[in-house]
């Protein structure tokens, strides 16, 4: 085989099963990440026995230095799911909002204006949180309260949904919760937003 139709298998191999480890779920990825090992290792056991005492193995390297490339370019990638969350703009009901208002906006008069949950901790349901304007992006308004509250964030996942390229697929949503030692992480009653028409708590 010359080294020209070598080249293009290689670039087949790495680039399809590549492709659908990074870019699909459980338990498709698997599936394809098995497959190139055997593939991977067929290859190279032949070019092993036609090239007896030779060492290293060139096609295990290219194959593996390939799909490290691969799977490393599709985690850094932009344009995960999280970063098109954060890039959405959302309209808040005023500009100052305290954190009981923050969790639970429906039952102080307003309309949910985005899917999430807080959990106020004890003695902070009283906490002004001022916001730069009404209008302001998912990530600017993680940001302000992450500045002014013990509060910390994350998108809660569901694991057969996430995948290398696109990261996780934030089925559950936002959620705020107190991270510090210092500070009880409870959800007093009517404290925990709740999906449009759910009510409050």
């Amino acid at each position: 085989m010359g080294w020209f139709h070598a080249a293009i298998l290689h670039l087949l191999l790495v680039g399809v099963l590549g492709s659908l480890m990074v870019a699909t779920v459980i338990p498709i990825n698997l599936m394809a990440l098995l497959a190139w090992i055997l593939v991977v290792r067929w290859w190279a056991a032949k070019w092993s026995r036609e090239h007896p005492g030779r060492w290293p193995n060139p096609i295990a390297a290219v194959q593996v230095a390939g799909m490290v490339a691969v799977v490393w370019a599709a985690s850094v990638a932009p344009g995960k799911v999280v970063d098109r969350e954060k890039a959405r703009t959302i309209t808040l009901p005023k500009q100052a909002m305290t954190l009981d208002e923050l969790a639970d906006p429906v039952m102080h008069g307003w309309e949910r204006f985005y899917f999430y949950s807080v959990t106020v901790p004890d003695g902070l349901g009283d906490r002004l949180v001022r916001f730069p304007a009404r209008e302001v992006t998912v990530g600017r308004f993680i940001q302000e309260i992450e500045s002014q509250t013990p509060l910390r964030h994350r998108f809660g996942h569901c694991g057969n949904g996430s995948t290398i390229l696109w990261g996780g697929d934030c089925s559950f949503g936002l959620q705020f919760s107190s991270r510090r030692g210092s500070v009880r992480n409870r959800a007093p009653e009517g404290r925990v937003a709740r999906r449009p028409g759910e009510g409050s708590a």
